[in-house]
């Protein structure tokens, strides 16, 4: 048994090493980020992200009940490695770089961080 949870385990960890997929994270979040800046609208922001292909997983929308600030999820087009979905579902908290972006702003609408 422990045999074959050793051999899931590098096999996940195999699958979750990929350059090229970083690389492809990288330069879309360098794509989105030339597009939008601190302090544009975010409703106008997410026409500008979905005219240049990018999709939007969620938002422009308020997370919480509190309604304290808006949220957009940008999605990079990139799938979640093994190794990230089954950290996920065991509950452990991964370090890697997202494969999305996240975008706050005020009540309002303006902008205040491009993460």
């Amino acid at each position: 048994m422990i045999h074959r949870i050793t051999i899931l385990l590098i096999v996940l960890f195999l699958a979750g090493c990929n350059s090229q997929r970083d690389q492809v994270v990288s330069e879309k979040s360098e794509a989105a980020r030339s597009e939008i800046k601190i302090g544009d609208d975010i409703f106008e922001a997410k026409n500008k992200l979905v005219t240049k292909g990018f999709g939007i997983k969620y938002g422009p929308d308020f997370p919480t009940k509190t309604e304290r600030y808006l949220m957009m999820i940008v999605d990079y087009g990139v799938d979640p490695s093994g190794l990230e979905v089954f950290k996920y579902t065991v509950g452990i908290e991964s370090n890697a770089d997202p494969i999305s972006g996240i975008i706050k702003a005020t009540p309002e609408g303006k902008i205040t961080s491009i993460e």
